[in-house]
């Protein structure tokens, strides 16, 4: 027992701290639903919504995510070309965020201030499951330097 959690993160990042949120079975609504962010003060801060019902596609083809918005401070002295993907988390690019790679018409990352704050979303995840050509990419570790130095206001 003790405070709400959730609520504990949205007033952080409302006084001016940083939240992220990555991708994957577990993560936004994820599989059968039961991670559960929809419709609760995470999917109120975060830069897209998050559908109410199990948001994985699958792409055990890969896919490439498309750098919409080259110049954010989030890209810069990366290569233009990413690696595959083999899956995502779909949502919905809010309209005061600010969309900077998606995978077809489906928000890839995107940002947004919130409060005093900055959150990002980054929908695949981080492991060896849809991600594995991305960690393994030599942009890995530029790319999550530059995106701490953004949300914290260091770029």
């Amino acid at each position: 027992m003790g405070p709400d959690r959730l609520d504990l993160i949205e007033e952080f990042v409302t006084i001016g701290k940083s939240f992220i949120m990555a991708g994957g079975w577990n993560s936004f609504q994820g599989i059968k639903g039961i991670p559960g962010y929809h419709d609760t003060v995470i999917e109120e801060i975060l830069p897209v919504e998050i559908k109410p019902y199990d948001d994985r596609v699958e792409k055990p083809q890969g896919v490439y995510p498309e750098i919409v918005e080259k110049k954010h401070p989030i890209f810069i002295d990366l290569p233009e070309q990413w690696p595959q993907f083999l899956g995502y988390n779909q949502v919905i690019l809010k309209e005061n965020a600010h969309l900077l790679a998606r995978i077809n018409n489906d928000p890839f990352i995107a940002t947004a201030a919130y409060g005093k704050g900055r959150t990002v979303a980054f929908t695949s995840d981080l492991s060896k499951h849809w991600g594995t050509a991305f960690i393994a990419w030599n942009g890995y570790a530029k790319f999550w330097c530059n995106t701490l130095h953004w949300l914290t206001g260091k770029s």
